[in-house]
């Protein structure tokens, strides 16, 4: 919503959300704003298209594709799944700017699905919960000569 008013008629805002209820949420939020440069997609990005589990959290916006050591999931939905460079191209837009990931450590996921996408160097925003994590996402980008700036407690900017 910020970065669709920010941006008014000089850009475009692609807005990912692969869970239904969040997506709603997301999607009247933009109505109310008026922002007509928003697209919206309810889908997974991940590494491929097609259908994947998104294992439910009880805390909304903790959703995530990966199990993982952090969080213990007890129920999962189907859902479909595209790449960021799918995604992209369906929606026309030829370069990103910058690319913010939120995705509950599934983060290596998009950026595997996104290499056409990563040549045009946009800048990225993305969370990291461990040297772990960090380490995936820096041996995706290195062929793509990012550099990678931690800017608070878990999160990153690669430029």
């Amino acid at each position: 919503i910020k970065m669709g008013k920010k941006l008014e008629n000089n850009g475009k805002v692609v807005s990912i959300e692969a869970e239904p209820i969040n997506f709603d949420k997301i999607k009247k939020s933009v109505e109310l704003n008026e922002l007509n440069n928003v697209v919206l997609e309810n889908v997974a990005c991940s590494s491929k298209n097609g259908f994947m589990d998104l294992y439910l959290s009880e805390i909304p916006g903790h959703h995530t594709l990966v199990k993982s050591k952090y969080r213990d999931f007890e129920k999962k939905m189907k859902i479909k799944s595209e790449t960021l460079d799918s995604i992209l191209k369906r929606n026309g837009i030829k370069k990103a700017d910058l690319i913010k990931i939120d995705v509950e450590g599934a983060e290596d996921q998009v950026l595997m699905g996104a290499k056409e996408t990563l040549k045009k160097h946009p800048k990225i925003l993305f969370e990291a919960w461990d040297g772990g994590f960090l380490k995936k996402i820096v041996n995706i980008l290195k062929p793509f000569k990012y550099e990678i700036k931690k800017i608070a407690d878990t999160y990153y900017l690669a430029y």
